[in-house]
């Protein structure tokens, strides 16, 4: 999955384990190059060995604790929407109008 800094900062900060591909080698090279100057990354691998470290790290424990950050409501209330399956109720219309876009398996709202 590719994340902007901003996102990559998100998972950092509530516990996550950050990998980017070696900026010498990638094809936007000021992509990974950015993330690291932000955010404290704990892998940068060539593009051959980040599906080896991905499965590697899927099978691990996490060796911090998850958590959300506490000045971060909108965040907080993310991973609560999340984790349920009533978003409406859960409030996410705080964050921003629902899509008027559906998927069509589950019909939820994109």
């Amino acid at each position: 999955m590719l994340l902007t800094g901003n996102l990559l900062l998100a998972v950092k900060q509530c516990g996550g384990t950050t990998v980017i591909q070696d900026p010498s080698e990638a094809v936007a090279p000021s992509m990974p190059s950015s993330a690291g100057k932000h955010v404290q990354i704990d892998y940068k691998l060539p593009l051959s060995m980040l599906g080896h470290l991905l499965v590697k790290l899927s099978k691990e424990q996490p060796q911090a604790e998850r958590r959300v950050m506490p000045d971060s409501d909108r965040l907080k209330l993310e991973a609560e929407i999340a984790a349920d399956e009533n978003a409406v109720l859960d409030g996410v219309e705080k964050i921003g109008d629902p899509s008027l876009f559906t998927c069509p398996d589950c019909h939820g709202t994109l």
